[in-house]
């Protein structure tokens, strides 16, 4: 990101920025008649500077920081009267600063008229998943599909302040990101209703270097405010694999989402870093109400973890992977005839890790997630066909930690 100035040339209109609840400019654009106009002074980069603003009639004082989009001049101001942010406009659920473990990070609801803004997170996609015959539609369609603009996606981004402690929204520090859309949940009752309105999400993903600061639950949270209180939707749904311990214990135990349906395979051929072209697509389709209280309690397992209880029988074995010895979880039987009110299925620790480590050419170490894959398959399939449902996802407290998912009886 080169040198920016937040001075407004005499020929040129301020650039368009929503209000939020750290930045009083409304939507219209301000004619500047010449640069001190606008700014009684230059801010230096990284440097927190008072600034006088005049809004028209309204002025106030207010401590600024750069804040860049495609190479406009933007600015944050933190208004010292209240009663101005009220006044201007945005919602103040559009935009949030969060901090966690001594950063900063923007969480920005993507508002932008120019289409060149949304590629961006079509890299971030490319970089987490690494398959770039999945990409997102091209920029000028992710502008139009903008629920902002004609359609009804709606485009979260977050973003890390630089080493100046500047939050730039830029590509460069674009760190996370959601993409989502208004959806159907009775086809044939269409759009006649607005309770048959629900958001599909489709992508929320993290960029590895940043994924131990939690940003992957708070975009979530960012999503579901926007969702409930900016489009007035109670209902959230996604799909996700069902052998990814992360996800699982992120949607079903701290969102506590409805599993809905198991799929299978039914992305076809979809393979990049998180995916492998020979171990089937299969997914949890989950919903998530949005009116109901979220995670649920802790759960201690140690009573349950007997054979009666117990869908899969497990055992870790050391295999020759893909960075050298790896050691992994592998199915040793499957218990099909067992009657109790609730069960526990066992998933492995790291999927994404065993889908890497096992892509080799041994065919018996490269069976080991594809085994995995059609026999809890069976497994899933066989248990949400009885009348059974996916009541938690809970994990050991034990070394190595393993994980369950707890089905409970209907009948």
């Amino acid at each position: 990101m080169g040198f920016v100035s937040p001075l407004v040339s005499p020929a040129r209109k301020l650039a368009p920025h929503p209000p939020s609840l750290f930045s009083p400019f409304s939507r219209e654009t301000v004619p500047a008649q010449s640069s001190t106009d606008f700014l009684t002074h230059t801010p230096r980069l990284g440097k927190k500077e008072r600034l006088e603003i005049d809004l028209g009639k309204n002025a106030c004082l207010g401590t600024a920081s750069l804040y860049t989009e495609n190479g406009l001049d933007r600015m944050i101001v933190r208004s010292e009267i209240a009663a101005m942010k009220k006044a201007l406009g945005r919602s103040q659920h559009s935009e949030k600063i969060v901090t966690r473990k001594r950063r900063r990070f923007l969480f920005r609801v993507e508002d932008s008229d120019a289409p060149a803004d949304y590629l961006k997170y079509e890299e971030l996609r490319n970089t987490v998943w690494q398959y770039p015959q999945d990409s997102l539609p091209g920029g000028r369609n992710m502008m139009c599909e903008n629920f902002l603009h004609d359609g009804s996606s709606l485009f979260i981004g977050v973003f890390v302040e630089d080493e100046h402690g500047v939050l730039a929204v830029s590509g460069e520090r674009l760190v996370g990101f959601s993409y989502g859309f208004v959806g159907l949940k009775d086809k044939g009752l269409g759009f006649r209703t607005p309770d048959n309105l629900q958001f599909y999400s489709q992508y929320n993903a993290v960029r590895e270097d940043f994924r131990g600061y939690h940003l992957g639950v708070l975009i979530k949270e960012f999503q579901r405010d926007q969702v409930r209180d900016v489009f007035g939707l109670t209902t959230i749904t996604c799909t996700y694999d069902p052998l990814t311990a992360v996800n699982a214990y992120r949607n079903i135990h701290y969102f506590s989402m409805d599993v809905l349906a198991y799929r299978t395979d039914i992305y076809g051929e979809f393979g990049g870093l998180l995916n492998r072209l020979d171990v089937p697509r299969d997914r949890l389709f989950v919903s998530w109400d949005l009116n109901k209280e979220g995670r649920k309690p802790e759960c201690d397992l140690r009573k349950w973890l007997r054979p009666e209880h117990c869908v899969i029988e497990t055992e870790r074995v050391e295999v020759p992977g893909k960075s050298g010895r790896v050691e992994l979880e592998v199915i040793r039987e499957v218990r099909s005839a067992l009657d109790q009110d609730l069960l526990l299925v066992e998933i492995p620790a790291d999927f994404y890790l065993m889908l890497q480590e096992t892509d080799v050419e041994d065919e018996n170490v490269r069976r080991i997630p594809v085994d995995w894959r059609i026999k809890t398959r069976q497994v899933f399939q066989t248990l949400l066909g009885e009348g059974y449902e996916v009541s938690d996802f809970c994990l050991t407290k034990t070394t190595p930690r393993r994980y369950f998912y707890v089905l409970a009886s209907t009948r």
